[in-house]
């Protein structure tokens, strides 16, 4: 899949997929309702059946916002629709064989001037419960502990990469029965040379408060900080590591 195409459909889901009607941009507006995960102006999102069985998920932009527009242009960069900064993303966590849902079809359409109009993402599911949900259901301690240092070994490795991801957060990270983790609603997952320091910190502040929100203790915390700390360098490192102390 190259990121640059208007039209890419995954050739192992392509029948299942056209079968739906996935890939017809009319067909998103009959899923305009009340069971969408997500449900906005410009676009929504929701979970759909195939007739093999498999379910995926569809994200549909109805419209791309002008002041998308306008940001691309600022920044010398081709304008493009929403759902397009999450494949870039998507591929960027696969290049690091970070867990991810995969992209499995993606269409666009363009306006005037070649702008971005519409587009259509179709995504695997992504495996695993969220760390939120487990925490709430999981009482085994040594499951906990795993769970949490499996989730911290990779959010370690994503910002030693040098990656910045705003909407980290208890919901969208996930981890699978044998510990494998993956993460969810990446779209605003991007590179950042300056300030990824501040900002690294301050989310992993703020995901310690959400983990002890759902009753991690102190020894669950501190495990999950020192294996973020683990794959970091230091300042860093050293401030991660703090983060357990207070």
């Amino acid at each position: 899949m190259t990121t640059e195409s208007d039209f890419y459909v995954h050739p192992d889901w392509k029948d299942a997929i056209e079968q739906a009607g996935l890939l017809d941009f009319e067909t998103h507006y009959k899923r305009r309702d009340a069971s969408c995960l997500s449900l906005h102006k410009r676009g929504w999102v929701y979970r759909a059946e195939l007739a093999d069985g498999r379910r995926v998920f569809v994200k549909f932009d109805a419209l791309t916002l002008p002041k998308r527009i306008w940001g691309d242009l600022l920044r010398l960069t081709k304008p493009q629709p929403l759902t397009f900064r999450e494949r870039v993303a998507l591929e960027r966590l696969a290049a690091e064989n970070i867990g991810a849902p995969k992209v499995l079809a993606w269409r666009q359409r363009r306006g005037k001037f070649g702008l971005p109009h519409q587009a259509i993402m179709v995504l695997s599911e992504l495996q695993g419960t969220s760390i939120e949900s487990y925490l709430k259901s999981q009482t085994n301690t040594d499951l906990r502990r795993r769970a949490l240092v499996a989730a911290g070994g990779t959010i370690g490795k994503l910002f030693s990469r040098g990656l910045h991801w705003p909407d980290l957060g208890v919901d969208h990270v996930f981890v699978t029965p044998d510990m494998q983790v993956g993460f969810l609603d990446v779209d605003r997952l991007a590179p950042r040379k300056a300030g990824l320091e501040k900002s690294a910190t301050r989310q992993l502040r703020t995901l310690v408060g959400e983990l002890a929100g759902l009753g991690a203790d102190h020894a669950e915390i501190s495990a999950f900080l020192q294996t973020v700390a683990a794959e970091l360098k230091p300042p860093l490192a050293q401030k991660v590591a703090n983060l357990a102390t207070r």
